[in-house]
């Protein structure tokens, strides 16, 4: 017989994180209004409040809320580089190096980030193929979800029913031909 394993503060903050998180999961799924805007996040109050209370280790909730913050501003110097380029495509702002410069973009899927000003030539081609292979995608996956969209309220509406909700659960698609599709790649909005 083996005797059992140590106890590990490591699995036990990742235990009580897990269960923090569920209890946020929980009570959102309770709260949340049948239609709200972005905007809207007053029914989140209670939660937010239960949450503040319930940190499991607030010293590192601490320094995970500054790394986030690093990571958001980062993430949104992505999202500035591309808003530059696109206004520039566009012909509706200059191309300013000074602005644009110290910026990063992605290079391929891979993740890999390279600042403007250091990026050469291959670089800026490779990115370009692989922008128009995800546009390819995006494009094929939005037009299979608006369709989806579509088949649901059609089918809802010919049995006679208000919302597609009401259809209950559904088995899986044998026919589906969505491309995968990273829909958080430089999707987001500036904060």
């Amino acid at each position: 017989m083996t005797d059992p394993a140590p106890f590990s503060p490591i699995d036990d903050e990742r235990r009580l994180w897990a269960e923090f998180r569920e209890g946020i999961r929980t009570r959102l799924n309770a709260s949340r209004p049948p239609k709200s805007s972005p905007d809207d996040r007053d029914w989140m109050n209670p939660i937010v409040s239960w949450a503040a209370n319930m940190l499991p280790n607030p010293e590192m909730a601490i320094r995970r809320s500054a790394e986030q913050h690093v990571i958001a501003i980062e993430k949104n110097a992505l999202i500035r580089g591309n808003r530059i380029m696109l206004d520039y495509a566009r012909g509706v702002a200059p191309l300013s190096w000074m602005d644009l410069g110290p910026l990063p973009f992605k290079l391929d899927r891979s993740g890999l980030r390279v600042r403007f000003d250091s990026a050469t030539n291959d670089d800026y081609w490779q990115h370009a193929g692989w922008r128009r292979t995800e546009a390819r995608k995006r494009l094929a996956a939005e037009l299979a979800v608006a369709d989806m969209f579509d088949l649901l309220a059609t089918t809802a509406k010919q049995a006679g029913l208000a919302r597609p909700f009401l259809l209950g659960d559904m088995p899986m698609r044998e026919d589906g031909d969505i491309p995968d599709v990273d829909w958080d790649d430089e999707d987001e909005d500036d904060e």
